[in-house]
């Protein structure tokens, strides 16, 4: 491996360490990120770790403050509603996916509803969460649009971070469920108003109950 290829290398594990760390909420919004400590941490050289900072800027996980540092980004009641209003637009595309997906992609979707019911009675949120994760990249790649798929890209650290935080309680998993369900069902079926309907509904649910319980834990929310 050529040096250029190795720094991309770390760069590319202290950006996945990092992301992972804001997603899972391990790095809480508004935590102040050092470079000291990550390069002790992962034991890397300052260079991939402002790279991996850089990289995280663009996606909208990190801000950085002048002569004040890094920082986790903040989730405020502005940037949620936008996010969700983007994924409402786009994903609520689920009509496209159903109308286009072949019968391998339908056996995939069939496959998750399962998974989906196993990983609520785990009270596994992290299972949850990669096959909630799954299933909507699963019906975006099934639209057959690939300015949608590359439109979702843009924004695909910020969503999978309210994904995260949505399912963290038991209820909302068990709730959440219940909406996949409907959802992997109209898509089986072949009812693609419907699931355009049910995708949209448990966008809609998943924000009301995310900004509720955000209200609750942040000051001012």
């Amino acid at each position: 491996m050529g040096v250029s290829d190795r720094r991309r290398s770390l760069t590319e594990t202290v950006y996945e360490h990092l992301k992972e760390s804001v997603v899972a909420g391990r790095l809480l919004p508004g935590a102040q990120i050092l470079e000291d400590d990550i390069t002790r941490q992962l034991r890397v050289s300052r260079t991939p770790v402002r790279e991996a900072l850089q990289r995280l800027e663009f996606e909208g996980l990190v801000e950085v403050r002048p002569h004040k540092g890094t920082f986790v980004s903040l989730l405020d009641d502005e940037s949620l509603r936008e996010i969700f209003e983007f994924r409402e637009a786009i994903e609520g595309q689920a009509r496209l996916a159903t109308e286009r997906m072949d019968e391998g992609a339908r056996h995939s979707v069939r496959e998750l509803l399962e998974r989906f019911r196993d990983s609520v009675e785990r009270a596994d949120p992290r299972a949850f969460y990669e096959v909630d994760t799954r299933l909507h990249r699963t019906l975006v790649a099934a639209c057959g649009n690939r300015r949608i798929q590359r439109t979702i890209e843009i924004l695909e650290s910020q969503i999978a971070r309210t994904r995260f935080l949505s399912i963290i309680a038991l209820t909302r998993m068990e709730k959440s469920s219940s909406e996949h369900e409907a959802i992997i069902k109209t898509v089986i079926e072949g009812d693609a108003r419907g699931a355009e309907e049910a995708m949209r509904h448990h966008i809609r649910a998943v924000y009301q109950n995310l900004t509720e319980n955000l209200r609750r834990i942040i000051p001012g929310f």
